[in-house]
């Protein structure tokens, strides 16, 4: 996908996300997961999700409906560890505010702020005693936010910067954290309509790592993505839509240093559905 020049700023955690997408997105999920979702009277959805890893099988069931001017979700899992999320982004323009709370055990509560040229957010976790406030400000297609974890006041402030500029085609970024020990560097650039490139370089400390990536959308149904990484791992996520309501999701990732390792590499298959 074409990078864009946002209207307003994107929040901290929304930078670099077309580099994010390429380098990271779904890469993580490569164990065998089923996704259903359901139509309810009344604008209410039903979610299902089966999912699989080595030790043994999870599933969660998420309900989510419109109360008044709130966006009310329950979730449970196989764990019967139950969350209520409420969000709201109507009661103060250009303010959006969440609260998580995870049944008899902790509350989390998060608020988002977006103006014509500065964005901000801010977090709380009660249970942890921890949070983080961040904030970008934007100026035509160059964008530079800072970030702060707090909760620990026995340790130095460690922000983290970041610097975004978004054009129509192109896209580049660069992180510092740790006050220069760790440092990110990115840039993806739209070929065409139906190819896009990117390079993602990350430095902590001596250690260096590099990665290639592209993405290839022929069509509206279809995506492939691939990378390969200065570790020599290559991964790979074709994405098929089957039809409207269901989409097929094949991942792999081969490590070429431990080729005789049948551990070392690692598959996946994902089934969404939709009714």
């Amino acid at each position: 996908p074409s990078p864009q020049p946002p209207m307003a700023p994107p929040l901290f955690a929304d930078l670099f996300k077309t580099s994010n997408d390429l380098f990271v997105k779904d890469y993580r999920d490569l164990n065998p997961k089923l996704e259903a979702t359901v139509g309810l009277v009344d604008g209410a959805t039903l979610k299902a999700t089966f999912s699989q890893t080595e030790k043994d099988v999870s599933s969660e069931l998420e309900l989510k409906k419109k109360l008044y001017n709130f966006d009310v979700t329950g979730k449970v899992n196989a764990k019967n560890a139950k969350t209520l999320i409420v969000e709201n982004s109507t009661l103060v323009p250009n303010l959006k505010i969440k609260i998580e709370h995870l049944l008899l055990t902790s509350a989390k509560v998060s608020a988002e702020y977006k103006l014509k040229q500065i964005s901000g957010s801010a977090s709380y976790d009660t249970s942890k005693g921890t949070g983080e406030i961040a904030a970008v400000g934007q100026q035509s297609g160059l964008a530079v936010g800072v970030s702060q974890s707090f909760g620990n006041f026995k340790t130095p402030p460690n922000p983290l910067f970041k610097a975004q500029y978004n054009a129509e085609s192109f896209e580049v970024g660069a992180s510092v954290e740790d006050y220069g020990k760790k440092i990110g560097l990115s840039m993806y650039q739209n070929v065409n309509k139906s190819l896009g490139v990117g390079v993602s370089v990350d430095q902590a400390g001596s250690k260096l790592n590099l990665s290639l990536g592209g993405a290839f959308v022929p069509d509206k149904s279809t995506s492939l993505r691939g990378k390969v990484d200065s570790e020599g791992v290559i991964s790979a996520l074709y994405t098929q839509s089957l039809c409207p309501s269901a989409t097929l999701k094949l991942l792999g990732q081969v490590n070429t240093q431990k080729l005789a390792d049948g551990g070392a590499h690692k598959f996946g298959l994902n089934l969404v559905l939709k009714v």
